[in-house]
């Protein structure tokens, strides 16, 4: 398969590229620090640029079976950051009628109904208020929540903490919601997140992964 990775540069993200490749797949990543991706393979194409634009995100998912994001919000960006690049990347896939894609979250995101109106309806009254981790995390609520409420098949994986460690393949996958004060290597919830974009399980579902 061709694997598009978004945030490939990050401490998952890297681990994710690196594993993709072991598994034999195509890989397309895209980072805005390339220096963080200190990795390369003849099946390993890099896109340097930012999500929010459209250009580099076409170019990247042009050809893709299936996308794979570990974007996460960041404190001294806009608020609506998030919910830019997924809107993005989602408009593309679309246009290049790519439908497999898996995102990361942390598993306080939930689904509520107060978050299904429209885009334009919410971004002034979210994304106008100063910065703080309490607008971040309704910034990831949202932007998971626009994700959500689309045709495309997506998968958003859920962790509440993530350590560094080697990969071990054994972890608990819990999707009633119970699992919230549990930690994962970034190796195994990588491992988690490339079967299930390759075998297209947990279609519309947000499973929680733990170590066990």
């Amino acid at each position: 398969m061709h694997l598009v990775i978004f945030g490939a540069s990050g401490r998952t993200g890297n681990h994710l590229v690196r594993q993709a490749i072991g598994m034999g797949h195509d890989v397309t990543a895209c980072v805005r620090r390339p220096s963080k991706l200190p990795f390369s393979h003849e099946r390993l194409r890099v896109i340097v640029g930012d999500a929010r634009d459209r250009f580099n995100v076409d170019r990247a998912i042009h050809h893709a079976d299936a996308v794979i994001t570990t974007i996460a919000p960041v404190a001294d960006e806009p608020e609506n950051t998030l919910a830019t690049i997924a809107q993005t990347i989602m408009q593309s896939m679309q246009k290049h009628r790519v439908t497999r894609l898996v995102t990361l979250s942390d598993s306080y995101i939930v689904l509520h109904p107060h978050f299904k109106a429209p885009l334009g309806q919410r971004l002034g009254q979210i994304f106008t208020t100063p910065a703080s981790a309490r607008w971040l995390r309704i910034a990831q609520q949202y932007a998971i929540t626009i994700t959500s409420h689309t045709a495309i098949n997506w998968s958003i994986v859920r962790t509440h903490q993530l350590n560094e460690g080697e990969f071990t393949g054994q972890y608990v996958v819990d999707t009633q919601n119970r699992k919230l004060n549990v930690s994962i290597k970034r190796t195994n919830v990588a491992d988690f997140m490339l079967r299930i974009a390759v075998n297209g399980n947990h279609v519309g579902e947000m499973p929680i992964v733990s170590d066990k």
